[in-house]
């Protein structure tokens, strides 16, 4: 019993120091994102600088047609560029740009409404937990999925009164559940796993918000609503 009992705690152990890399790794992205932001800033300034003189050169000239071009293959150049969140809160945009590259990556689709018109209630580092870990979650469960079920439904919204996050996705096979009603993972890491949702319901908990969690047509949908003070 005593070895049983000592392979459990180094266990949960392993699984507990996994979850704190995890969680600096979230905190390193979020950072290293602002520093990006910063020199993506200085950059497009002194693109737009040339890009204004060149532009005020082809009026002076009435070259109207080279003008013509120009903002063409500008415009051009732009519907190439990959798609990038932008919304002003650097931790929103490093955690959600990092994860929708991971998701391409495993060929999975996302549909995202983001609409942020006011500031996040939830502070940086917790946000970055928060969204890390249910997408984390989402994504597991659609990678078992053929290529073309991989999907991801995902709603970001601020306004006066709330902070509005949910994420969707299809599922397949069967869930079973804990006796607190969690949803168990099919993956062999359960004790991380369960971490990784303990530490959602805690920030939840944390700034007096509402989790909800529903299991409808081999779907899972789950949002949480973060209310202004």
């Amino acid at each position: 019993w005593r070895q049983i009992h000592m392979r459990n705690k180094n266990t949960k152990s392993n699984a507990e120091n996994e979850f704190l890399k995890q969680e600096n790794e979230y905190f390193r992205i979020s950072y290293a994102d602002m520093e990006k932001q910063w020199m993506r800033l200085r950059r497009m300034r002194h693109d737009m600088a040339n890009a204004y003189i060149l532009e005020m050169s082809y009026l002076e000239n009435k070259q109207y047609d080279i003008l013509m071009e120009y903002y063409r293959d500008r415009v051009s150049e732009l519907k190439k560029k990959e798609e990038i969140i932008h919304t002003g809160n650097i931790a929103l945009d490093s955690i959600l740009n990092y994860k929708l590259e991971s998701a391409k990556r495993l060929q999975i689709q996302v549909e995202k409404t983001i609409e942020i018109a006011d500031e996040i209630v939830i502070g940086d580092f917790d946000l970055n937990i928060l969204i890390g870990n249910l997408f984390d979650n989402a994504m597991e469960a659609v990678e078992e999925l053929s290529r073309e079920k991989r999907r991801i439904q995902l709603i970001v919204k601020t306004d006066k009164t709330a902070f509005l996050f949910g994420i969707k996705n299809p599922y397949e096979g069967k869930r079973s559940k804990n006796k607190a009603g969690d949803f168990l993972t099919g993956k062999t890491d359960k004790i991380y796993h369960g971490l990784g949702l303990r530490e959602v319901k805690r920030i939840v908990k944390k700034y007096k918000g509402k989790l909800l969690i529903e299991e409808k047509e081999k779907e899972f949908d789950i949002k949480i609503f973060v209310y202004m003070n």
